[in-house]
């Protein structure tokens, strides 16, 4: 075994690079886009299971995807990713580490390869596949989950078990979050969380499921301000008014704390930097300074009720700012810290 693995990485080592695909402009997140079919059939050989259907690819195909049959006749899901030969991917090490609690309901990893190839270094996980489907899936499918009050109440659960898992390492730099929130509502909006609770950092609606609550794609979870995971999840639902609403309702008293209105306040701004690049229609824009602009309508009542300085200034309002270091074509460029 371990000659056969020193021969693959002396193979590895010798090919020649692959220059396109290690070429920054076809490069995702610091992923490699290609070379994904043989890469595949090569991760199945070393794990030992059998492809069972068609490839799906993750966002702007960084990564790959599908069932495979291992040797004891089971089900399993194989992820590949690829990232150039000698470089540190974040998202890759987060993904590795993802939090494990009793409770949290995450894939099982069963099994992980890696090895280098022409410049780049694959890297496959097979894990227990997930039965239910992705709640956007779900929604498009015509299903709603607004007045679904047990999943909701899982939900509530899932992320405050998540909150309290313990780590170092931060979803969004404290940087970041004060630049994106003055960028979009000015400089008088709050911007310092003195809570930070560990986070999913990417909580989508196609990465959750329904109606088994099951959370995965960890590339991006580590601390961020309170609430921050719910108000992501919740302007990522500016497409369904009924849930963005119940999500707002659900989570209002995590939101109008302090610390909760500065997690609120960044997930609206990255909707809004994502709206604006994306050219999407400006009414979702409105709905998303419309939840921002009741939570710094909570702060400012909150802050009324405690005793302040005679020169404190007033509070703020949501006021669009332009946008520049914080604006990206996604919600989450450019947001993680490093370490």
């Amino acid at each position: 075994m371990f000659l056969r693995s020193a021969a693959s990485r002396l193979v590895g080592a010798l090919s020649p690079k692959d220059h396109s695909a290690i070429a920054p402009e076809n490069l995702v997140y610091g992923f490699v886009t290609r070379g994904f079919e043989k890469a595949f059939i090569r991760a199945c050989r070393r794990l030992r299971v059998t492809p069972l259907s068609d490839r799906l690819h993750g966002f702007n195909a960084k990564s790959c995807g599908g069932l495979v049959r291992s040797a004891d006749d089971s089900l399993q899901w194989l992820k590949l990713s690829g990232v150039p030969r000698g470089t540190t991917n974040m998202r890759r090490e987060r993904e590795k580490s993802m939090p494990v609690l009793d409770g949290l309901r995450t894939p099982q990893v069963l099994a992980t390869t890696t090895w280098r190839s022409r410049g780049v270094e694959w890297y496959a996980v097979a894990m227990t596949p997930v039965s239910s489907p992705t709640v956007r899936d779900f929604l498009d499918g015509g299903g709603s989950l607004a007045h679904d009050e047990d999943w909701l109440s899982r939900l509530r659960a899932t992320l405050g078990q998540l909150a309290s898992i313990p780590t170092t390492h931060r979803c969004l730099s404290e940087p970041y979050v004060a630049a994106a929130i003055r960028e979009r509502f000015g400089a008088e909006a709050p911007t310092v969380a003195t809570e930070w609770h560990t986070a999913h950092g990417d909580l989508s609606w196609a990465n959750l499921t329904v109606p088994d609550l099951v959370l995965y794609d960890w590339e991006t979870w580590g601390l961020a301000p309170r609430a921050y995971d719910a108000a992501y999840l919740m302007v990522q639902s500016i497409w369904n008014i009924d849930l963005m609403h119940r999500l707002e309702h659900e989570f209002r008293d995590e939101f109008a704390t302090p610390s909760g209105c500065v997690g609120l306040l960044v997930a609206c701004a990255e909707m809004l930097n994502y709206i604006e690049a994306s050219g999407i229609d400006p009414a979702h824009a409105r709905r998303v300074e419309a939840i921002a602009r009741r939570g710094l309508e909570r702060h400012a009542a909150a802050r009324s009720v405690a005793p302040t300085e005679p020169d404190e200034p007033a509070a703020p309002t949501a006021t669009r700012q332009p946008s520049t270091a914080a604006a990206s074509g996604r919600p989450w460029d450019g947001r993680t810290a490093p370490g």
